[in-house]
């Protein structure tokens, strides 16, 4: 009966009967996230996507200062406090379980 009502919500909130599958010509829902750090002695932070742990390099000039990483999908934007852009990179990942940083 419980998995009968789950069925039926999931059904009547337009969802597909696997969660994983998006409906057909349902936009692509892009995951948001923020995250502060410190930038590390060699002016890297370092930041987990899609399981994998990346160092982000910023530069030495930057090292100790606090920054927030603005996760939109794969685009990734490094910020200072104040709000000024640090850096703007894509992150592409590929099969071979290495990712490219694209730069703007």
């Amino acid at each position: 009966m419980r998995s009968e009502l789950l069925v039926a919500k999931h059904l009547t909130l337009g969802l597909a009967h696997n969660i994983r599958e998006p409906l057909a010509g349902a936009p692509a829902s892009t995951y948001f996230r923020v995250r502060e750090d410190r930038v590390d002695q060699s002016g890297k932070v370092s930041l987990r996507y899609d399981s994998r742990l990346h160092k982000i390099g910023l530069g030495r000039a930057h090292k100790g200062r606090s920054v927030k990483l603005l996760i939109a999908g794969q685009t990734i934007r490094v910020i200072d406090l104040q709000g000024e852009l640090i850096r703007e990179l894509t992150v592409i990942p590929r099969s071979d379980d290495t990712a490219i940083a694209q730069y703007p």
